[in-house]
């Protein structure tokens, strides 16, 4: 079974220990009887990711969740443990950039758009450039963590693959989303799949149709989320990991959190079969949101019509490439009376990353992914597309600032005019880093690096004496508390606020770590 539970505490065994030595350190909890060990991925039952769902009816408030992942982490065998906590760390964009918030419904289906505000976006990124060379994403197969799908005219024959899509929240092989409203802000966001996935492989039905970036692609629909704000890192995990066990070529997430290791971990497998795996950087948020800040993922920038950087976007230096995300046209749906599919226009990171993703899928489809496979094996295949975008394949508006918004705009057939890299220079992580060897995976992250991903225009340094300021001064306690920080951080906008600003010099106002300190669990309080 795959956990359905909202309380679960993701842990990692040591080296060749497995699901024994978590079976233990839970045996040895209150109400053990009452909580059950699974594994992370369904293909390996005794590996050492697994995941504890706790009875939700015994409800743990997040720092309980907190001491409880520490008291585990203590037992034989453990190398570490964190729970799995959803955070509003990516909130709605609105309706900025003339268009309906994300994933919401307009009240009645708008006047039929253009063909020129339809292509607007493909244009920008020189879509029919990259046709004309004769990739249009045929026999590439997009992995798609999202609310899952609605059928749409859209979506025409081999769009969409309905046999290998997959529902991780309801445990079953139905990837439909059920559209449901909610009260609750932020709890819901209906149709935003289908609102992403079209501007991948919608398939148009005439010469003034919305088609997708790669029109020839097949998305498989992946049902991880109720909201692409507040989601559970496990279920889009395990979404990412199913990608990977069914043939996708490419991950395209649009939806950002917290994040944890278990992410970073199957995102890794897919890297090392040689899949490229990418996601939005968030709206609206002065985080950049995981898995987007792991450097093995591509995180994407929004930009608006003009070819200005969306202000609501997410930035920092951790940005690879920015694309079209305000004002996109995508499917959507009416739910008023009889729910009515229409077209409207979007806003937020989630548009801009799938424009990337339909880049991806033109590139493999232009030179052939076996081909490319045989030429850089395993992660070495997403490294040369990073290379090649940030390189050749994208331009660079007048006054663009790189340190903050990627290397400039993504340009579909730049990319696949641009020459192949010689592999013997593709020997890190991303697009320029110096790293392990292709196929050795990226070295685990400090605590203080873990955190400075997020806060995208500060270092580890920075981060390092922030956290020195408030008392905990060592490297060994960071990364034992990182995971918590991080947490407050992202779930309290003031303790934000004074984090990014502080100089860690002392002339600051003690308001964040006093806010972690009321806040934190037993454990946090601890080492503060």
């Amino acid at each position: 079974m795959a956990a359905t539970g909202p309380f679960r505490v993701l842990v990692q065994a040591e080296e060749g220990a497995g699901a024994a030595a978590v079976d233990a350190a839970v045996a040895a909890l209150d109400a053990a009887d009452r909580w059950l060990v699974e594994p992370l991925f369904p293909d390996e039952p005794d590996g050492d990711l697994q995941v504890i769902v706790l009875d939700p009816a015994i409800p743990l408030a997040p720092t309980q969740m907190f001491d409880l992942a520490a008291t585990v982490a203590a037992r034989p065998g453990i190398a570490r443990a964190e729970p799995d906590l959803p955070v509003t760390a990516y909130a709605p964009p609105g309706a900025e950039g003339g268009g309906t918030p994300v994933g919401a419904f307009a009240a009645a289906p708008p006047a039929p758009p253009t063909p020129d505000d339809l292509r607007w976006a493909g244009r920008g990124i020189d879509v029919e450039g990259a046709w004309a060379l004769g990739a249009r994403g045929q026999g590439i197969r997009i992995g798609h963590p999202d609310t899952g799908y609605t059928p749409h005219t859209l979506f025409g024959p081999g769009a969409l693959d309905l046999t290998t899509d997959r529902d991780v929240i309801d445990d079953d092989d139905d990837a439909r989303d059920p559209l449901r409203r909610s009260p609750v802000p932020l709890a819901r966001f209906p149709g935003h799949g289908t609102g992403t996935g079209s501007v991948i492989v919608a398939r148009g039905d005439g010469t003034s149709a919305l088609r997708g970036i790669a029109p020839e692609a097949t998305l498989v629909p992946l049902r991880a989320v109720n909201s692409v704000v507040q989601f559970l890192d496990s279920d889009v995990a395990r979404a990412v990991d199913h990608a990977r066990r069914h043939d996708c070529h490419i991950v395209s997430m649009s939806l950002g959190g917290k994040g944890f290791f278990g992410l970073r971990k199957a995102i890794d497998r897919c890297l090392d079969e040689g899949m490229i795996v990418m996601a939005a950087a968030g709206n609206h948020v002065r985080l950049i949101t995981a898995p987007a800040s792991y450097e093995s993922c591509i995180a994407v920038a929004a930009t608006g019509r003009d070819d200005t950087p969306w202000s609501g976007s997410s930035r920092g230096a951790d940005i690879e490439v920015s694309a079209p995300g305000s004002g996109v046209f995508g499917a959507a749906w009416t739910l008023d009376g009889t729910p009515t599919e229409h077209t409207s226009t979007k806003a937020g990171t989630s548009y801009a990353v799938v424009h990337v993703a339909g880049v991806a899928a033109l590139w493999l489809s232009h030179h052939g992914r076996d081909a490319l496979l045989a030429r850089y094996p395993g992660r070495m295949l997403s490294q040369a597309f990073r290379r090649i975008v940030a390189r050749h394949g994208h331009r660079r508006p007048d006054g663009w600032d790189t340190s903050r918004w990627g290397v400039g705009i993504v340009d579909a057939r730049a990319t696949l005019a641009a020459p192949l890299p010689d592999p013997a220079t593709l020997d890190g992580v991303g697009a320029f880093a110096a790293a392990p060897a292709p196929g050795a995976g990226p070295a685990p992250r400090t605590g203080a690096e873990r955190i400075a991903a997020a806060f995208g225009e500060l270092d580890a340094a920075a981060v390092t004496a922030r956290l020195a300021s408030a008392g905990i001064a060592s490297e060994e306690v960071t990364d034992r508390v990182a995971a918590e920080v991080l947490y407050h951080l992202m779930t309290d906008d003031g303790a934000a606020a004074g984090f990014a600003a502080d100089t860690g010099a002392g002339a600051f106002a003690p308001t964040w770590p006093q806010r972690l300190r009321d806040r934190g669990s037993a454990t946090l309080n601890d080492a503060l």
